[in-house]
């Protein structure tokens, strides 16, 4: 923990009282891709039953065990984007014209294993494998001209049973998928918001308004079960009650509308962390309230979060441009950060907002953003003090 962050939390608990509002942010770790070793993209993570961490990324699949960062490369070196662990715990991984699993070798040293030779020839021409499913009926495999469904038969480790579904029409191709309340959704292009029934993919009622949208968010909504929420790139949030599909107002509309979403978890208090591709994460909450967002200029290593992952612990994982992020939200301990870096010296409350002195001027805290920013017209004549 950096030193003056912890020295500035210790005299914010000693010299005033902690009000609702002033929560502060959760401590981060940060990993950038030059401590790491690995590619500058991240987009995808997972966890295995013995807590290592797996980060899909462009070099292959970074295994990180809490000290150490180790490389598995895939069989064509090809970029990794989403991964799924079954209910054994066995990690699957989709990535660029190849698919497959990690399995621990005789030394107990995690290898991939390829999947790609269980195809046939003719379905083998597709590109990323933009989403991975593990489910009771087998390991589903999402790329825009296929959808793979493997089953492992129990005669042998080795024998799989394949079931290949393909987009009805020729200009069509399928966007993501996801599997919830044991069922299979999927989004395709041209038509909307499909799901798997028996082994027939039917077109969802109403749905067809996402037809050119993208949905890369599908999320159960905690208060009311059988609901989820719908996150799209850039028209906001919705939510689909089974036979309707209504927006999902936020105090985040107008970040939404802009930032490219991209990829979401629900959260241990049923709130949703959500990453995009150019505003960075926030939490949002099932009443619509922003909770946090954080950006390049509060902390990240960039506004690309790519990956969000809710580890065993209850941390969140951010894949991000640059590295990897850990956010202790769980904790009961928050900070503070002062926007410039600056070394706090002192400590006061005044008409009920608080202030820092610090080595390069004033700072109020902005309760906004949980964050102390330097008093400029902000502080007027009698808001100031002496020190």
């Amino acid at each position: 923990m950096n030193k003056r962050l912890l020295f500035f939390g210790v005299l914010l608990l000693l010299s005033s009282t902690v009000y609702p509002a002033e929560t502060g942010k959760p401590f981060m770790s940060l990993y950038s891709s030059t401590q790491t070793g690995g590619h500058n993209s991240n987009w995808a993570l997972a966890q295995d039953n013995r807590g290592i961490m797996y980060i899909g990324n462009g070099y292959g699949i970074q295994e990180f065990d809490g000290v150490t960062w180790r490389l598995i490369r895939i069989s064509n070196g090809s970029f990794v984007r989403s991964f799924a662990k079954d209910s054994s715990g066995c990690i699957y991984a989709g990535s660029a014209t190849e698919f497959g699993y990690l399995q621990a070798d005789e030394n107990g040293v995690m290898q991939y294993i390829s999947l790609i030779d269980q195809l046939p020839a003719e379905d083998r021409g597709f590109n990323y494998v933009w989403s991975t499913h593990a489910a009771p009926e087998g390991i589903y495999f999402q790329a825009r001209e296929r959808l793979f469904r493997f089953q492992r038969q129990p005669a042998s480790k080795d024998d799989w049973q394949i079931k290949i579904w393909r987009p009805k029409n020729p200009n069509d191709y399928f966007i993501y998928a996801f599997y919830l309340d044991q069922t299979l959704f999927i989004h395709q292009r041209g038509s909307g918001l499909m799901k798997l029934v028996g082994d027939s993919l039917l077109l969802i009622a109403g749905s067809e308004q996402f037809a050119y949208d993208r949905i890369h968010v599908m999320l159960p909504f905690s208060e009311r079960p059988g609901t989820y929420l719908l996150g799209t790139f850039n028209r906001g949030l919705f939510l689909f009650e089974g036979s309707s599909f209504q927006p999902f107002r936020t105090e985040a509309d107008s970040i939404l509308r802009q930032c490219t979403l991209y990829d979401g978890k629900v959260l241990p208090d049923g709130s949703f962390g959500l990453g995009s591709l150019a505003r960075g994460f926030m939490i949002i909450d099932t009443s619509g309230k922003l909770k946090l967002h954080l950006t390049r200029a509060s902390g990240l290593l960039s506004n690309t979060v790519p990956s969000v992952f809710i580890d065993r612990q209850k941390n969140i994982w951010l894949g991000m441009v640059g590295g990897v992020g850990i956010l202790e939200n769980e904790s009961s301990l928050t900070q503070f950060p002062i926007a410039s870096g600056s070394t706090p010296i002192d400590i006061r409350r005044h008409l009920g907002t608080l202030y820092v002195s610090a080595t390069d001027g004033i700072y109020y805290l902005d309760q906004k953003d949980s964050q102390f920013n330097l008093c400029r017209a902000f502080c007027s004549r009698e808001h100031r003090m002496r020190w």
